[in-house]
């Protein structure tokens, strides 16, 4: 593991880029607007859309992103 104190200069190369994106919808009808802008945004990130509940209660939206480190 390398530490922040070593410099990002010694950190591989992809590192800190996403590689894939969770987007947790409270209500279908907002994916068509929500996927639209995120195509846009991360065209060549992969995307997996849930409908779920999210963490508070006034989000409509959750995006969790993993990383390279």
């Amino acid at each position: 593991m390398i530490g922040l104190e070593e410099g990002r200069e010694n950190l591989p190369e992809h590192s800190g880029k996403l590689g894939l994106l969770r987007v947790y919808l409270k209500n279908e009808e907002d994916a068509p607007a929500v996927k639209a802008d995120l195509d846009k945004l991360c065209p060549d990130l992969p995307i997996a859309y849930l409908y779920a509940d999210v963490c508070r209660e006034e989000l409509l939206v959750e995006i969790e992103g993993i990383a390279y480190l």
